[in-house]
């Protein structure tokens, strides 16, 4: 964990701690592509305070065994590097650790020559009284992070940070009710990413014809297949009656969201209802696919069955606070609590 935290802070702060070249942000190239892009950009957003994950991440000094003295954020607000760059750039072993310059009772400088008086003598003052009022001790150096509650790292911490400051565009959020497959799915169908007809058109690749693989009526977008073909409509409105909800007229992934976050129930109920949303937005993509690669294998008359059983997996085998019946669930989800 520390490990990780430390990977992570020196990437904010713009350090890569393994020689004396302390790389910032900027080393990434800016025409960088693919997944890679995202990470950059992010990063820069990061170093420009959206949030300010490098002042999150505090050093708590134990022993000074795994904190740079110069380079690592651990007194004053500031690397001493930046503070006492004159200091710095008298400095032997830049790559020092505060323990390798404490000794029993007094700290151990390598300095390439005398201090001089002026300038360097008056930070080397200044620094010395800074450092004097840390206390230190036998355990090992710990990372904190004030942007959780008790203090530890976390990626579900870091990723609600990133999500409430808008780092991206769109919210990281992740459903631990569901497969990892499916929570890519929903990440990808959120951003618009999925391969509906229209997207492969838009990378060039030749679509001989634009209608939607489950109606056949209008051009396929991923509007289109998750809310507004007459198949999803009629599969919403099923779901609605079955669990005894009003579910309104969704057009884009955006509306669902906002209506799961604001939605007013009991939060299990909230979350059975969640996981079969995304059941059904699931079962809906298959479905398209199953029409266009193999349409003997899944059909019309099987949506609904196949969203049943789904959701009833997927939260009978990771949802342990539901204890959850077969037979009450065939008559409404909701009644199962």
């Amino acid at each position: 964990m520390a490990v990780e935290v430390r990977f992570l802070s020196q990437l904010a702060l713009g350090s890569s701690g393994q020689s004396d070249t302390w790389y910032p942000i900027r080393w990434f190239k800016p025409s960088v592509r693919g997944c890679w892009a995202n990470i950059n950009r992010s990063l820069h957003s990061l170093v420009a305070g959206k949030p300010s994950v490098a002042n999150a991440i505090k050093i708590k000094i134990g022993d000074g065994a795994s904190t740079s003295f110069w380079h690592d954020n651990w007194i004053l607000g500031s690397k001493l590097k930046v503070v006492y760059f004159c200091l710095y750039a008298l400095e032997s072993n830049k790559c020092c650790t505060i323990k390798d310059r404490r000794s029993v009772d007094n700290w151990v400088w390598m300095w390439r020559r005398p201090l001089r008086s002026g300038a360097e003598m008056q930070e080397f003052n200044h620094m010395y009284t800074a450092i004097n009022i840390v206390s230190f001790s036998s355990s090992p150096d710990t990372w904190v992070c004030n942007f959780s509650n008790h203090g530890a790292y976390s990626v579900r911490s870091l990723r609600y940070l990133l999500d409430e400051d808008e780092v991206e565009t769109q919210p990281t959020t992740w459903c631990n009710l569901v497969p990892p497959k499916v929570n890519f799915f929903l990440w990808r169908a959120r951003l618009n990413k999925l391969p509906d007809k229209c997207n492969l058109l838009d990378k060039g690749i030749a679509i001989q014809n634009l209608f939607c693989s489950s109606c056949n009526v209008n051009i396929e977008d991923i509007q289109h297949v998750f809310f507004e073909c007459n198949i999803a409509s009629q599969v919403w409105a099923y779901i609605a009656t079955w669990i005894e909800v009003n579910i309104p007229s969704w057009h884009a992934f955006d509306e669902m969201w906002n209506w799961i976050k604001t939605s007013r129930q009991n939060i299990k109920i909230n979350i059975i209802i969640e996981v079969i949303c995304y059941a059904t937005l699931w079962t809906l993509w298959r479905f398209r696919n199953d029409n266009i690669f193999d349409p003997s294998k899944l059909k019309k008359c099987h949506l609904i069955d196949s969203i049943v059983l789904t959701s009833f997996n997927w939260l009978s085998s990771r949802y342990k606070k539901a204890n959850l019946n077969w037979n009450i669930w065939l008559q409404n989800p909701l009644l199962s609590l």
